[in-house]
């Protein structure tokens, strides 16, 4: 079964939409470090389990540090949603048991139960988030760098 659209103007504006606003945050006058540095804020913010505060700690950083592009923080919260995040929030938890043995005791009541477990998804979580961000520093940096290089070499002299 194959997968298909009936009616191909709705899809087409959206699409547009989505380049002509990629475009915008391109041509602006932040600097490629800047959107680079706010989509790898953004991507370290919406991978830690927030439930739902990611988004007001994105508010903060971007009322705080004025350089910080903005339109990368919130291009990265986009991005990584509930169904991103999901399977790593996985790993995390794999990675942290992998790592911190469990305390076997007997008789450990609920809170200390929750305690080990967040203890090991956060280790773990940590360890998954800090090379995901790092990455998405230097992949941004090319693309916009890439992009701006190309809108600069389209426009007549």
């Amino acid at each position: 079964m194959r997968f298909q659209v009936k009616d191909q103007s709705t899809i087409e504006p959206l699409t547009n939409k989505i380049k002509r606003h990629f475009r915008e945050v391109v041509q602006t006058k932040t600097s490629s470090r800047a959107i680079a540095l706010g989509f790898s804020i953004g991507t370290f913010i919406s991978i830690l389990p927030t439930t739902g505060f990611g988004f007001l700690l994105g508010l903060v950083v971007v009322a705080i540090f004025k350089k910080v592009s903005k339109y990368g923080i919130f291009l990265a919260m986009m991005t990584w949603n509930p169904l991103t995040v999901a399977p790593l929030y996985l790993l995390s938890y794999q990675i942290g048991d992998w790592l911190i043995e469990k305390e076997a005791k007997l008789g450990l009541d609920w809170f200390e139960e929750i305690l080990n477990h967040s203890k090991i998804f956060l280790s773990g979580n940590l360890i998954v988030n800090i090379p995901i961000t790092l990455l998405s520093y230097f992949l941004i940096y090319f693309i916009v760098n890439f992009y701006k290089s190309k809108i600069t070499s389209q426009k007549p002299s």
